[in-house]
């Protein structure tokens, strides 16, 4: 008898198990938050500077705020402020569980990406001063220096040639 009975209970309890397994079976749908309105994260850095990750832990409420947020993975003290200015003017989309929502707390990973230095900035090539086809400076004629008016007026002197002044020229025909 006690082996009928040992039998029909740990039937009953495999009964009740399997009545009572779809219950425990339906675990709660949980639903992590999504970023809704971001910030990028201002680079403090100048010139040349490789890739850094800056991992953070973020608190968000059941409104979807970040109400804190803390450095897991430092990317140097100024990367890390900036991270968390930016991180802090997050909105998201609250966490749900069974279609209510809660707070929950996050990772979120802030990458500032690498950068080269700048290369000097490139002048446009300078127009000619002047057309190619002029000949340099050197080449070209100056021009006379201006004359007084007392010296245009003086006649030059010249011994083959008389002077207007003087007698007219010699008749070159034979006498």
């Amino acid at each position: 008898m006690r082996r009928t009975s040992h039998l029909l209970f740990s039937a009953a309890v495999g009964f009740a198990v399997l009545l009572s397994a779809p219950a425990y079976a339906q675990e709660p749908v949980l639903e992590p938050p999504r970023l809704e309105k971001s910030a990028p994260a201002v680079d403090p850095r100048t010139g040349e500077a490789p890739r850094v990750d800056v991992e953070l832990e973020l608190d968000v409420d059941r409104d979807g705020k970040v109400t804190d947020a803390r450095v897991i993975r430092s990317g140097g003290d100024a990367l890390d402020a900036a991270a968390l200015e930016s991180a802090r003017g997050f909105g998201f989309v609250p966490a749900m569980r069974d279609g209510a929502p809660i707070a929950a707390r996050i990772r979120y990973e802030s990458v500032f990406e690498a950068r080269q230095a700048e290369p000097p900035p490139v002048r446009p090539a300078r127009a000619p001063r002047r057309p190619p086809d002029v000949a340099p400076s050197s080449t070209r004629p100056r021009p006379r220096p201006r004359q007084k008016q007392s010296e245009r007026l003086r006649a030059p002197v010249c011994p083959e040639r008389p002077s207007p002044r003087s007698a007219p020229w010699p008749d070159p025909s034979p006498s």
